[in-house]
């Protein structure tokens, strides 16, 4: 029993130091963490191995049993660091980053809604300004300033042909007008290839998981996706931004696209030990965790008894036979 309990302790230092890396570090070196992590867990192993035998051993060096405390506790600091990481991440800040995430895919939607808004709003009021040029075109006496100024725009700006001018009339203004919409608005802008490409990322399904809206925590992937969420945002909102002014800079659109787009702050700094650890000191339930987990690594060592300072018992002798 006590071996298991202690193989259990291994295995939990194991497992918070490899989901701490990669929690701290993303996951570009995941095999190096995977590696390190089995590692350490082999070398505390044997460091409490050596440290029982020094134990019962009838004659012993004090300078040897300090240096291997000094050695595991130097081990347990170091890797603690990494591990409490994990765990105040797991249990102390888990609901915090899952809300954090969920702000951050709804700013995501909001950016997407408001894209969607403001061509709904340039394409409304186009369309009203080139039916009123077309129809004052058409209404007004011919080479007077307003039909000149009417027939500059036309062609100048909206790129009616002069053909279409000639054959204008007051029962396919709506017609052309539609059709302009179509071929100036419309398909620059939703049937834009990189239009299309930036809005498909902003909807991507693996984004939804890795901020534990569709899914548990994806370890592997939560520093990648979660600590660079700010800057994907960013980054999309200005491609938008300058695929949208590339179509309407020429008429005179004056739309601020993503005035009211809130990017949330980051409330779980996953890549920063100090930025973590001054929200969530380690005085808390982080600290007792990682302490039951050496508690249970280093319990054959407590068990164990001097070799001739009395019995064991049946569990010690067990042991002690095992060992």
């Amino acid at each position: 029993m006590i071996r298991i309990l202690q193989y259990l302790g291994l295995l939990s230092l194991c497992i918070t130091t490899l989901l701490g890396s990669l929690l701290l570090l993303g996951n570009d070196q995941y095999l190096i963490f995977i590696f390190g992590s089995i590692v350490l867990s082999f070398v505390v192993f044997y460091l409490v191995k050596l440290m029982i035998a020094k134990k019962k051993a009838t004659h012993k060096s004090s300078l040897h049993i300090i240096l291997l405390w000094f050695l595991y506790i130097i081990i347990a600091f170091f890797s603690g660091i990494i591990s409490l990481h994990f765990i105040t991440v797991q249990f102390i800040a888990n609901d915090d980053l899952r809300k954090n995430g969920i702000e951050k895919m709804e700013t995501i939607v909001d950016l997407r809604n408001e894209f969607d808004a403001a061509v709904d709003t340039v394409t409304r009021d186009l369309t009203m300004e080139v039916r009123g040029c077309l129809e004052g075109y058409l209404t007004s006496q011919r080479n007077s300033p307003e039909y000149i100024n009417k027939r500059d725009d036309l062609l100048n700006v909206y790129k009616f042909s002069s053909s279409d001018l000639s054959n204008l009339s007051q029962r396919n203004i709506n017609r052309n007008t539609d059709a302009w919409i179509d071929s100036y608005i419309t398909d620059k802008i939703l049937y834009n290839s990189k239009i299309i490409e930036i809005k498909r990322q902003l909807n991507d399904k693996y984004l939804r998981k890795v901020v534990f809206i569709d899914s548990p925590m994806d370890y592997l992937n939560m520093n990648n996706v979660y600590c660079s969420l700010d800057a994907f945002i960013i980054d999309k909102k200005i491609k938008l931004e300058e695929e949208f002014y590339i179509v309407v800079k020429n008429y005179n659109m004056n739309i601020n696209i993503f005035d009211n787009l809130v990017i949330p702050a980051t409330k779980v700094e996953l890549d920063s030990l100090k930025g973590l650890r001054t929200h969530y000191h380690l005085l808390n339930y982080s600290m007792l965790y990682y302490l039951i987990i050496h508690l249970l690594i280093l319990l054959p060592l407590f068990v164990t008894r001097k070799d001739g300072k009395g019995p064991l018992g049946e569990v010690g002798e067990e042991l002690t036979r095992k060992l």
